[in-house]
């Protein structure tokens, strides 16, 4: 089992997410959390979803992976329409959605941001 994050590593991923998340606002991406995608029924906590690039979650269910998408749970889906990263496992799901979204609209290429929070790391391990 992975070791919790220090409370600085926390707020440090709490602030970039943020960051993230209002870089792809400004970017005109519509990021949807709230609602499914196709028939606008209310994310359900309890239930696990796919979040498709250039679509929004859609319910998981039995079968293939769709391309370009995370699983996530409807919990972490609510935690993220609400600006909450406290949970674990909504911090842990956050950072993999960003991935994709971000990755998906700068078609791969590296944000210098995640860089500089290495570099940062990496100085703050030496000391």
């Amino acid at each position: 089992m992975a070791a919790e994050p220090a409370p600085a590593a926390r707020e440090l991923e709490t602030a970039l997410r943020r960051f993230e998340l209002a870089m792809l606002r400004e970017l005109g991406y519509a990021v949807e959390f709230a609602r499914e995608a196709g028939n606008g029924a209310p994310i359900e906590a309890g239930r696990d979803y796919w979040y498709v690039a250039e679509r929004g979650p859609v319910r998981a269910g039995e079968g293939e992976t769709p391309a370009n998408a995370v699983r996530l749970r409807g919990l972490t889906l609510i935690d993220l329409e609400r600006g909450r990263f406290e949970d674990a496992a909504t911090a842990a799901q956050a950072k993999q959605l960003m991935r994709l979204l971000i990755n998906h609209s700068l078609n791969g290429q590296e944000l210098a941001t995640r860089a500089l929070v290495r570099d940062l790391q990496s100085l703050g391990s030496t000391e």
